[in-house]
Order: C-alpha cells, then sequence, then structure tokens
C-alpha cells in the first residue's frame, strides 16, 4: 500500500513538472510576440505624389561629332632652297590669288641663267661655224677634193653641237623655271592664318614657308554607321550644334560611296554662313534624323539608378511596383523613356528612394 501511493505521487510530480515548463515558454515568447504584432499594426505608411503615364511619339536623332573644315587649307613649301629676302604678308591678311607672299633669293639661279645664255652663244656659233665648213666640203666631194672621212666627222661635230644647243636650251628652261619659284604666291584667295619663317632665314624645300586658308565656304565633316545610310541624302539640310556658338545649318553636299573598317561613312555638309563666328577647326554635333519611337515623359526625379538599371516605381491601387526603364533622352526637367509601361500607368514621383517591393504607401 505504501509503496503504490509513493509511485502516484511521482507520477504526478513528473505531470506537474511538464507542464511548468510549458508554460514558461509560451509566456516567455509571448512579449516578443506581441511586441512584433504591436509593430506592425503600427508601422506608417509612406506618403507618395503618382502622375499619369501619357504616351508621345519623338524623332530619334543620331548625334555624330563634326569637325568644321575649310574648303582649301594649305601649308606652302619652297619648291627651291635659299634665303628669304621678303615676307610681304602679315598673319591675317587677307590675299587674292596670285599675290607675291614669300620672295626667296634668286641671284644665284639668275647667275647660273645668264652662264647658261653665255654658253648657248658659243655652241650656237661653233655650229653655224662647223655646218658651213661642211657645206663648202660636200660640194668639194663632188670633185674628189673631200674625202668621205672627213664629211662624216664634220656630220658628227654637227649633231653633237645641236645636242648640246638642245640640251643647254632645256637647262635654260628649268632654270627660269625655278626662278619663278622664288617668288612664292598665292594660289587662291584666303586668309594668312600662320607664317613659320623670318626674313633672312634659309630655307630648303621641306620647309614650312605659310599657311593660307580660304573660309568662302565651310564643311562640318561627320561619320554615321552604315545602318543609317537611308535615312541621309545629298541636299538635305541639318542642325549642327557649334560649341561656344550655337546651332547653324548644315547642306549635305557629300556621302562617301565607300564605308572605313569600322562600317561608318564619311559625309560632308555645307555649312550656312548665318554666324560670323564659325571658323575651321572649330567642334560641333551634327544631329541626324534616324526615325520616330514611342516614349514615357516622366519628372527626372522619378527615376532611380542601381548600377546600370534604371527604374521606375508604378502604383498600382494598393502598392508600388519596380519597372526597369531605358532612357531615351532628356527635355528639360523631364526623361523621355521607354519600357514594360502602359498608358494610364501612375508613376510615383515623390520619396520614390524609400519604396521598395510590398511597402505600404498612401496618396498625398
Amino acid at each position: 500500500m505504501t509503496g503504490q501511493s509513493v509511485c502516484y505521487n511521482h507520477s504526478m510530480f513528473k505531470i506537474i513538472l511538464h507542464l511548468v515548463v510549458l508554460l514558461s515558454l509560451i509566456y516567455s515568447c509571448s512579449p516578443q510576440k506581441e511586441k512584433n504584432q504591436t509593430k506592425r499594426s503600427g508601422e506608417e505608411a509612406i506618403e507618395i505624389k503618382v502622375t499619369e503615364l501619357k504616351e508621345e511619339e519623338i524623332e530619334i536623332l543620331y548625334e555624330a561629332n563634326t569637325t568644321l573644315e575649310a574648303d582649301k587649307d594649305v601649308v606652302l613649301l619652297p619648291k627651291v632652297g635659299g634665303t628669304v629676302v621678303k615676307v610681304f604678308v602679315k598673319e591675317g591678311e587677307r590675299v587674292k590669288k596670285g599675290d607675291p607672299l614669300i620672295k626667296i633669293d634668286d641671284e644665284e639661279i639668275k647667275a647660273s641663267i645668264n652662264k647658261a645664255k653665255s654658253e648657248l652663244e658659243v655652241v650656237k656659233a661653233n655650229y653655224e661655224n662647223t655646218k658651213e665648213m661642211y657645206e663648202r666640203r660636200k660640194d668639194l666631194e663632188k670633185e674628189d677634193i673631200v674625202s668621205e672621212e672627213e664629211l662624216s666627222k664634220l656630220e658628227s661635230s654637227l649633231k653633237a653641237y645641236k645636242a648640246q644647243i638642245e640640251s643647254i636650251k632645256a637647262n635654260i628652261e628649268l632654270l627660269k623655271l625655278r626662278l619663278s619659284y622664288t617668288e612664292i604666291k598665292a594660289p587662291f584667295s584666303g586668309e594668312i592664318v600662320e607664317i613659320f619663317i623670318d626674313e633672312g632665314e634659309n630655307v630648303s624645300p621641306q620647309h614650312k614657308l605659310l599657311r593660307l586658308v580660304s573660309t568662302d565656304k565651310l564643311y562640318g565633316v561627320f561619320r554615321i554607321p552604315q545602318r543609317y545610310i537611308t535615312r541621309i541624302s545629298k541636299g538635305e539640310e541639318i542642325p549642327i550644334e557649334i560649341e561656344g556658338v550655337g546651332e547653324v545649318k548644315g547642306k549635305i553636299v557629300y556621302i562617301s560611296p565607300v564605308a572605313d573598317r569600322d562600317k561608318m561613312i564619311k559625309v560632308k555638309a555645307e555649312i550656312k554662313k548665318d554666324k560670323k563666328y564659325v571658323k575651321p577647326g572649330m567642334f560641333g554635333i551634327a544631329k541626324i534624323s534616324v526615325g520616330k519611337e514611342k516614349v514615357f515623359r516622366v519628372p527626372e526625379h522619378a527615376v532611380q539608378f542601381s548600377g546600370n538599371t534604371s527604374y521606375i516605381w508604378v502604383y498600382d491601387g494598393q502598392s508600388v511596383r519596380r519597372k526597369v526603364v531605358t532612357i531615351v533622352t532628356k527635355k528639360d526637367n523631364h526623361l523621355l523613356v521607354k519600357g514594360s509601361m502602359k498608358e494610364g500607368d501612375l508613376v510615383v514621383t515623390d520619396n520614390s528612394s524609400k519604396l521598395k517591393e510590398g511597402v505600404k504607401v498612401k496618396i498625398k
């Protein structure tokens, strides 16, 4: 009897102990659960503003880096060497075709011409004397007074003198040509941009003298990808934005018949000179219309960035969803974008940086 009572009490003790442990666990977890529930129920919604997306069609422009080139732009080199005795022009001066620019010392060439002329007179005299002698001897040959061998020698002398005369004449003409090269004249009308030499300086045929530029016509020179070749044509007018000057008009006058190694095609557009500050060597951007595209206009601050990805937040009436977009261009304070949106979608324009998927939001 006593043993059974002990066994019963021991079993009851175990049951009570298990109940105590279980209750302790429940009690210890309850405050945290209630705390979390309280926290979630007290979470404030992020206030947002939205605007309705409207689709619009825009012209797509290809922007090509453009360099302005003069119609004619040359660096003049001397064709003969010598000392520069006179520079007739100054930098910035306008000249006409044929105007003298630089004079190189010609005394040595003139002396060579005079010497060649003197030699020519001597050889001509020898030729005439030999010719006269040959004709007399030829008459005597009929009477067998002069040998055939003597006549043959006279004929050879005549041929030699004649060849010498022709050689000296050719040399004189060459010297006269060299003499003409000592005066460098303007090959076309234009403006002296740079002068590289001074009077008294000795120059050679590889020496730069001056740079002459004709600005009567200016061209914007650029290249476009071959995929856009059907988008341009000769005679077409295009806008060219000149850095520091503004927009000017260019008329396409040349399209290369071949593509380069990068599959780019060279194009020239003649600049309409409605801007007096447009100069050769300036940089600009030619804008070529390559088609139209449908886009959505959104405020610039509504677009968020994550690495190389750009996106917006779209409100569906209950929550917000992230939509990846491609930025086409910027206009005023808006970005023109395209993506998986549709007209009528509500894009978030305020507090976009605070948003994430599933967060509570409310319209201001």
